[in-house]
């Protein structure tokens, strides 16, 4: 007697190959603007806790929580906008803002140019590797805070001598990160490049230029963040304007909520020019994502 047959259980694919479900609307909305709403939210609470524990809080007059902090070295949120505003009102605010970004556009500009070119150099000539490396890298060990001064002595209190203090604070991140990024192509793409034909410049343009883009954009990055510090550094030393300049002459008054309010001025700078940055990254190159960077 034959036993009754077993109906066949057809097997689940393998993980790789099954199709992978479509994310739902607020997941979608979600990575999109979630990162925006994140630091919205981080930067108002930070606001929120800063002035409670500064100025205290106080509901129709009745004071709920006393000041935790001393409002003299550490101002509130709303007596740094009041000093703020004060600035503006004596026009002391947007000459001396004009003259330190127009001095950090200037170099930063320079030291895009300069610290790309050079880094692809770097990273695809084995001749220019060779000469320009160990100067590259003894440049770049060396704390360009020490040689300020001297800059500023050589150039005097001017816009020069900033423009060259915030060029070499931002080229040498340029130029590493380009370098890095160029000499790690992928070889099997070049030499397939070549297979086909291309010149050297389509071997640029084509492959080259688009590898290193995430090592530029990491550079460029970088240097944004050291040029603002260089034109802190070199208004702290010697000028007559610029944003640095009021911070020290504002700290030396005592005038925290004013020096505060300039300080907040360049973090607001750095986060437009990264936004910027970004803007152009979605323009040249729409198909890199940089996730969490």
């Amino acid at each position: 007697m034959t036993s009754p047959a077993v109906p066949m259980i057809p097997a689940s694919p393998p993980s790789h190959l099954r199709p992978i479900p479509p994310r739902s609307l607020p997941r979608r909305v979600w990575d999109r603007i979630g990162w925006n709403v994140a630091l919205l939210l981080e930067i108002v609470a930070i606001i929120v806790i800063a002035q409670i524990l500064a100025g205290g809080l106080t509901i129709d007059g009745v004071v709920i929580i006393q000041p935790l902090l001393n409002p003299q070295f550490t101002p509130p949120p709303t007596q740094i906008w009041d000093a703020f505003s004060r600035l503006a009102d004596r026009n002391l605010l947007f000459d001396n803002i004009w003259f330190s970004l127009s001095n950090f556009a200037i170099g930063f500009v320079l030291a895009a140019i300069v610290g790309i070119m050079l880094g692809l150099m770097l990273g695809t000539i084995s001749t220019v590797r060779t000469l320009l490396g160990p100067v590259v890298w003894v440049a770049y060990a060396t704390p360009r805070v020490a040689i300020a001064p001297l800059i500023v002595m050589w150039l005097g209190f001017g816009a020069e001598s900033k423009i060259v203090v915030i060029f070499l604070m931002a080229v040498f991140p340029i130029i590493i990160n380009v370098w890095v990024g160029a000499s790690s192509v992928d070889q099997t793409l070049l030499r397939a490049g070549r297979v086909f034909g291309a010149s050297n410049v389509q071997l640029y343009r084509k492959v080259t230029l688009p590898y290193i883009l995430p090592y530029t954009l990491t550079g460029l990055r970088l240097g944004i963040a050291r040029g603002l510090i260089g034109v802190v550094i070199a208004e702290f030393i010697g000028s007559a304007a610029g944003i640095g300049y009021m911070i020290r002459l504002l700290s030396s008054e005592f005038d925290l909520a004013g020096a505060l309010a300039l300080t907040l001025v360049l973090m607001v700078t750095a986060n437009v020019a990264m936004i910027l940055l970004d803007l152009i990254r979605r323009r040249l190159a729409p198909w890199y994502r940089e996730g969490a960077i």
